[in-house]
């Protein structure tokens, strides 16, 4: 499966490697987070959780590539790992998803299979947590499959 998406993103990677707009996260048990500061956001890229039980963390290695498609907007794959966004610029402090979905590259043209958002989207149940650190407690879960491969664009608010 990581071929056949790795072949799928091949031209896109070195289009955003000669640009500088690309980053690559590995996670682990013993690293379960990772924060890469791309564009106007800083994303933290973690182990996928159970939104109902966060703060365990499963034994398992996730992976992920991410690029900037253009202000906000992220092409992303990988798997076992949820991304959440936190503003590195002046502004609202919260970021949420505005658009999410999932899909593949077909001869280099973006078909999509399926629209996401509501359950697709909420990492976290602990609201009042989330709200303390300036979070919406939504985000990207990339998982191997159908949702390995997702564009997402992302907004600000107070």
């Amino acid at each position: 499966m990581a071929y056949e998406t790795l072949t799928q993103l091949a031209p896109f990677i070195l289009e955003h490697q000669s640009k500088g707009t690309i980053a690559a996260a590995s996670v682990n048990k013993q690293n379960p987070e990772m924060r890469i500061k791309l564009g106007d956001y800083t994303l933290e890229v973690s182990l996928q959780r159970d939104p109902r039980t966060y703060n365990v963390v499963p034994d398992l290695t996730g992976y992920g590539v991410f690029m900037l498609e253009g202000p906000g907007e992220y092409l992303m794959a990988g798997t076992n790992v949820q991304v959440v966004f936190t503003p590195n610029t002046p502004g609202p402090p919260i970021a949420g998803i505005a658009w999410q979905e999932s899909g593949v590259f077909d001869n280099g043209q973006w078909v999509r299979n399926h629209i996401l958002g509501g359950d697709d989207s909420v990492l976290r149940y602990d609201m009042v947590t989330v709200a303390a650190m300036n979070q919406s407690g939504s985000g990207v879960r990339l998982t191997a499959g159908e949702r390995g491969i997702q564009k997402v664009r992302v907004y600000r608010y107070k």
